[in-house]
């Protein structure tokens, strides 16, 4: 920890007088709308990464009237996070957009609301339920093999991010609901793509200076509303099954199957049960699993693409440390270094939070800095991954530097938080590793492939979470002779 890292024991202690906020430097605003002119919000990040260069890991930014501090310094990040939810909250505008739309779920719940539905969401993500779910991870990607393998006779490009999120939809909505929905072999559901439309709006209302949404609605507000009344429909038709069911069944009171049942007891006590009320924390679950790990599964498939010796490599572990692969064994993908390793380098360079929003309860101490009570504030969280003062050659991918650290210094792994940390660390991280590596060891085994787009045409884009643009992969089957 820094000598004067802010800490819950003593918030407002330093051994040299604080700085104020108003003393941090920054780059030059303008009146009204502050540093929003010309400002780029899809590659908010980078232009926030530039500015840390330029004016320090503390600085301060207006986005239209609201001041923003800027904090990059790992070390302090992690203590700013750790304070969670007692000195620091997610903005105050996330809470009433999220209303708006009715999708106020645990992702936008503070205080003691947050913790009663965080318990309910751990025990749905516990490693007692996911063992037993595991089967349907393997059933799915088995979906995704025979959907690529159908696809690569016809010699048709595949949509990486577009299959990614079938596959990881149909994941997160069984596992939630308990709900086959098996988007990957109808391809006339678009289930994935109404949820896909919510993030976008979602970004573009958090950092609008007015909220004009409330005035008039502009095209993508009224198609957001009509794919949340879609994706209603759908979630409210999974929860009247799951009443009848365990209207049917009462020992599901006592030991639920899935995170809706777990829901309906919590929602059964507190004498909340209506739909309106359940669907919010359910898309919740929905948005968080679906699009966070396509998009990093996207990442994945585009740098093995480009490092094709990487991704022969790591078929070679798989033949020699997998048994079965129709249905691979969990210990054993659990147990795969190299996998390991492109998966931590991945998200070291393309980590979907980038940033996060946050807002002041209390008087803090930051660094050196005393931040006021209803101060804003916004941690970048990749900025240490990215730089060679944390990791060596760090704009580099190499997957080596996790196998031999000795060998690629510095390498500073404690200063990547890709999944959050403190109270409020993502509970779904063992479900997206298990979604991760059963659907490297399928494709790695079964295809090679090679970018059908341009590498040049593949960006990132900034959308509450970070995406490649879309792209897209010419499969080639491989040799059975070679798969064994």
């Amino acid at each position: 920890m820094p000598e004067n890292a802010a800490t819950d024991e003593a918030p407002l202690n330093s051994e040299v007088p604080l700085r104020e906020i108003c003393d941090l430097s920054g780059p030059r605003t303008f009146p009204i709308v502050g540093n929003l002119i010309g400002l780029d919000m899809h590659a908010l990040h980078f232009q926030l990464e530039q500015w840390c260069d330029q004016y320090g890991a503390l600085f301060n930014i207006k986005l239209g009237p609201e001041r923003f501090t800027v904090v990059a310094d790992p070390e302090t990040i992690l203590q700013v996070l750790k304070q969670r939810p007692d000195r620091f909250s997610r903005i105050r505008s996330i809470k009433p957009v999220f209303q708006e739309l009715g999708i106020h779920g645990v992702f936008s719940m503070e205080g003691s609301e947050w913790k009663s539905n965080r318990k309910t969401t751990v025990r749905g993500l516990d490693a007692r339920h996911l063992q037993h779910f595991y089967p349907t991870i393997i059933q799915t990607t088995q979906r995704l093999k025979n959907r690529w393998q159908t696809l690569a006779s016809k010699h048709h490009p595949v949509s990486v991010q577009e299959d990614m999120m079938k596959m990881t939809v149909d994941v997160t909505t069984a596992l939630t609901m308990g709900y086959d929905i098996n988007t990957l072999e109808n391809d006339h559901l678009e289930f994935q793509v109404h949820l896909k439309r919510v993030f976008p709006v979602l970004w573009k209302r958090l950092n609008s200076p007015f909220p004009y949404w409330r005035y008039i609605k502009l095209p993508a507000d009224r198609r957001l509303e009509y794919s949340l009344e879609i994706i209603r429909k759908h979630v409210f038709k999974f929860i009247s099954q799951t009443r009848q069911k365990m209207a049917e069944h009462p020992e599901l009171n006592e030991q639920p199957g899935n995170f809706l049942e777990s829901l309906l007891i919590q929602s059964d006590h507190k004498g909340d049960t209506s739909d309106d009320a359940l669907f919010g924390s359910i898309i919740t679950m929905l948005l968080a699993g679906e699009d966070t790990t396509a998009y990093t599964l996207s990442w994945i498939v585009y740098y093995l693409s480009i490092h094709p010796d990487l991704l022969a490599e790591l078929r070679t572990e798989l033949q020699g440390r997998v048994s079965n692969h129709q249905e691979p064994n969990w210990e054993e993908l659990d147990k795969l270094p190299l996998m390991d390793a492109i998966i931590q380098e991945t998200l070291r360079l393309k980590p979907v939070a980038p940033l996060l929003y946050l807002t002041c309860l209390q008087d803090t101490q930051v660094s050196d800095v005393l931040i006021p009570k209803g101060s804003s504030l916004i941690t970048l969280n990749e900025y240490a991954g990215k730089r060679n003062q944390w990791f060596h050659h760090a704009e580099t991918f190499n997957p080596q530097r996790w196998l031999n650290p000795e060998q690629f210094q510095p390498h500073s792994p404690e200063t990547m938080i890709p999944f959050g940390s403190g109270p409020r660390f993502c509970p779904g991280r063992q479900l997206a590793l298990m979604e991760m590596k059963a659907t490297m060891a399928m494709i790695c085994h079964y295809f090679d492939w090679q970018l059908a787009t341009p590498v040049g045409d593949i960006k990132e884009e900034l959308s509450f979470v970070v995406q490649p643009t879309v792209y897209s992969i010419q499969l080639n089957p491989v040799n059975a002779a070679i798969r064994g």
